[in-house]
């Protein structure tokens, strides 16, 4: 898992290095602000997602995870808490989902969080149990984008 600003140092290394992370990021840049919420293919398999909701409690909230594709979560307006753990030490509450690409977990005691704010993307590999919309402490409306990457074009 990576939590980092759009614009950092450390974003401009990962773009360098991966061009579906750059073609992504370009993306939300110059685009996604545009655009109404829905699913845009962006080319390469990847799927840019405009979303528009309200933040909820944790006892509305659930762990997941993905295994075909790598997700950019980039919050455009607002802010939310991002919940966030190992799968190794979750466990599952769903059979892994082949057609969604998720599985989903109960949600434990202990996990680490992040807040997300405008400006702020976190990059979740499949490896990264992760828990989104969650309120900060109370519901607010955000808008992200998240933009599904295949895994294996961040491979080699």
């Amino acid at each position: 898992m990576i939590h980092t600003q759009i614009d950092s140092k450390e974003a401009k290394l990962l773009q360098k290095k991966y061009p579906a992370l750059a073609k992504s990021m370009k993306w939300i840049k110059e685009e996604a602000g545009k655009l109404e919420d829905g699913n845009y293919p962006l080319g390469d398999g990847m799927v840019g997602m405009v979303q528009s909701y309200q933040t909820r409690p944790l006892d509305q909230s659930k762990f997941e995870s993905h295994r075909a594709n790598v997700d950019l979560q980039y919050v455009m307006a607002g802010r939310e808490i991002m919940g966030w753990l190992h799968i190794n030490d979750l466990s599952p509450k769903t059979e892994f989902d082949e057609a969604k690409d998720v599985i989903l977990y109960h949600v434990p005691e202990n996990y680490h969080q992040m807040t997300l704010t405008a400006t702020n993307l976190a990059l979740l590999f499949p490896e990264d149990g992760h828990m989104p919309k969650l309120m900060v402490s109370n519901p607010e409306d955000v808008k992200k984008v998240v933009v599904k990457i295949p895994i294996e074009l961040l491979e080699g």
